[in-house]
Parts: structure tokens; sequence; C-alpha cells
């Protein structure tokens, strides 16, 4: 299961992003960033649409994965930390860093956890996707 929370720090907004393993055996899941997508995002019931922030070529995109790896042990929880709401995405050899601007108003937001590989050699890699519960804050 997943449970995001967001709170504004500051003029920064931060997202801790848990994930528990609900299951009784032992799971691998991957702690990169790219692994937590923005299903969607309103602000005061319109879609927000994200902006293309960066894009780096990279030889192998996915290559870091591998380091980003991590056995969950059942019901063990582990937390991933982010500043903002934004989405990394691979697309063939581009890394993209998509975000979302945020402006005055209220705001629902839907995130999921999706990871399809590689495994890189680790057990019991969760292939899949998870979608949190909407998280609500308010911009003033």
């Amino acid at each position: 299961s997943a449970m995001p929370s967001v709170w504004s720090h500051g003029s920064a907004l931060q997202l801790h992003y848990e994930l528990a393993n609900t299951t009784a055996q032992k799971m691998s899941i991957c702690l990169c960033a790219a692994a937590v997508h923005v299903e969607s995002v309103t602000r005061d019931g319109e879609k927000v649409e994200p902006v293309l922030l960066d894009v780096n070529l990279v030889e192998d995109p996915r290559a870091f994965f591998a380091q980003q790896i991590r056995e969950l042990a059942p019901e063990q929880q582990l937390a991933l930390q982010t500043e903002g709401i934004a989405e990394g995405r691979v697309d063939h050899d581009q890394w993209l860093l998509y975000g979302y601007k945020l402006m005055r108003g209220r705001y629902r937001v839907v995130f999921s956890y999706q990871y399809g590989g590689p495994d890189y050699g680790k057990a019991n890699v969760f292939h899949g996707r998870v979608t949190a519960s909407p998280v609500y804050f308010t911009v003033e």
C-alpha cells in the first residue's frame, strides 16, 4: 500500500511517500523517483497539466535503478522524500522531468507507485501499480 502526505515547508512543498509491504513475504521495490507517478492533479476542480522542466540524455536511463532496489520485509515500510510535485519519466535514452506549478487554490493530487523492471537479479521485485488515496492541500 502507498501512503503519500504533502506539506508546505516554508515556501517549498515536500512530499513524504511511504510504501508498506502488507504481504507475508519479502518483496523488493524500486525507491527511485521514477517509480512514483503523479496520476492526476487538480486545482479548484480543474485539471493541472505538467510542465517539462528538464531533459537529460543518458546512455542507460534505467541503470541507476539497480542501486535503488530495496528489500521490504513483511509489514516493513520504506519512505521516499521529494520536493514539490514532480515526476521523472524514462523515454528511450532520455530522462524527462515534469513538474506541476503550484498556484493559489485547493489541490487534489493522486500518486501511484509503478514499476515493471528491470530486476537486476534481485528477488521478488514487485511489478505492477499501487494507487494511493488522494491528498488534499491548499496553497494560499
